[in-house]
């Protein structure tokens, strides 16, 4: 497709949102295909849709799982949702693969950033409370009355009179 050299060219010279604009409208047409997929999502994780990139790469990736370079994308990609848990699992199988050696520094890299963006791991307690001052009347919140209709049941069933309140019904 001469179309995907252009986009190519676009991505590289910076212009990202041109290349998804050109080819994102060939996705329905063109998806499945390896070399289409790869330079779309490309173009959609330069273009700043990253989420749209992971799935695009997942196609890649589904034909062919050794694919280094959208390996590094979609962990480029899970990087910018900060999705880091994913983006470190990429990046190891990355790392685990013997990538050249710009590629093993890239991904050193990025697993840095992502190790400097977390926060430290340990114990982390959080909490909550509530204190309220008033009067309750009621305090086992028994009713008033002497039965009540359940309308699962459809009958009205008694209440024990040692369940029923005391006071006088306000009602």
């Amino acid at each position: 497709l001469a179309v995907l050299g252009q986009a190519e060219e676009l991505v590289r010279t910076g212009d990202a949102e041109q290349a998804w604009a050109l080819l994102a409208p060939l996705e329905r047409q063109f998806a499945g295909r390896p070399d289409f997929d790869y330079v779309l999502g490309v173009a959609a994780l330069e273009s700043g849709r990253p989420n749209r990139a992971t799935f695009v790469f997942e196609r890649v990736l589904t034909v062919n799982p050794g694919h280094l370079a959208a390996r590094l994308e979609m962990a480029r990609a899970y990087f910018a949702l900060r999705d880091f848990e994913r983006a470190e699992r990429e990046f190891n199988v990355i790392l685990a693969s013997a990538p050249p050696p710009e590629i093993a520094t890239l991904s050193r890299l990025y697993l840095s950033k992502m190790r400097a963006a977390q926060p430290a791991r340990g114990a982390v307690f959080s909490g909550y409370a509530e204190v309220t001052v008033g009067h309750d009347s009621n305090v086992n919140a028994a009713a008033a009355v002497s039965s009540v209709f359940v309308p699962g049941l459809g009958n009205e069933l008694a209440i024990d009179p040692s369940l029923r309140s005391t006071l006088p019904s306000t009602a």
